[in-house]
């Protein structure tokens, strides 16, 4: 029963963090004004809103202009449930701060990998959020040296930085320097670099992909802060039995 719930609650937070990669910075923003049709604009009522329900009730569509609804809202509501589900699982015997802390920082990489992959925008309010969460989990959790950490984070994220300044950004993005840079700072050594390194490797495997199936060009954009959001995802979650691998290969 109780992961019902978590799962519904997850859901919930999803439904929010659809409301915030569609209007971050947009209109009237996340706080103000109701939630409405991207199509007709037409304001949606309550029980239109409620997570994954409403959507299927409705067939996928508006009720009102009969247009498509977007996948990426029932996506974003079952993924958020599941990962609230993985995290409870793993991290609600450690206290229920670590539990919480976890939670909203993996809501923030969810948003983040629909960020990335509809508009290729990596939100600084986004990365500085999860940067402080970082910043209280270290403190709060005892795992590691804040210091070592810290450092982790600014050797891989240096090393995409020199790549942004030779290449002038066309090789990879201001923002997806500043999230591999908080992405080591939260996972630290080794798992930080596992996530960079594999999120590379998934990334340029996609792209292989859609080139074989002639789907992109070798210009075509790559969304690689959503690469980087999913791998450091699935880290976050099961980071201490990663860890465990990895101790075998790293010191």
């Amino acid at each position: 029963m109780i992961f019902i719930f978590i799962f519904l609650l997850g859901s919930c937070v999803g439904s929010f963090l659809s409301v915030l990669v569609s209007r971050l910075d947009r209109k009237s923003g996340i706080i103000i004004g109701r939630s409405e049709c991207p199509k007709c604009n037409g304001h949606l009522a309550w029980y239109d809103l409620i997570p994954i329900i409403s959507i299927i009730l409705l067939r996928f569509r508006c009720r009102k202009c009969k247009s498509r609804i977007a996948l990426m809202y029932p996506a974003i509501e079952i993924v958020t449930g599941i990962v609230f589900v993985a995290i409870y699982i793993q991290f609600i015997q450690l206290g229920w701060f670590l539990f919480v802390i976890n939670l909203a920082i993996a809501s923030l990489l969810i948003s983040l990998i629909f960020f990335d992959y509809l508009y290729f925008i990596i939100p600084d309010k986004i990365v500085v959020l999860i940067l402080v969460l970082t910043l209280f989990l270290n403190m709060r959790s005892g795992k590691g040296d804040l210091l070592i950490t810290f450092i982790t984070g600014l050797i891989i994220a240096g090393v995409f930085a020199i790549m942004y300044l030779v290449s002038r950004g066309t090789w990879i993005g201001l923002g997806d320097v500043k999230l591999i840079f908080v992405i080591g700072f939260l996972l630290g050594y080794p798992n930080g670099f596992i996530a960079i390194v594999s999120s590379v490797w998934l990334a340029a495997l996609v792209g292989l992909s859609l080139l074989i199936a002639k789907r992109a060009t070798p210009k075509t954009a790559i969304p690689f802060g959503s690469f980087i959001s999913i791998v450091s995802l699935i880290i976050l979650i099961y980071q201490n039995e990663i860890q465990k691998i990895a101790s075998r290969y790293f010191f």
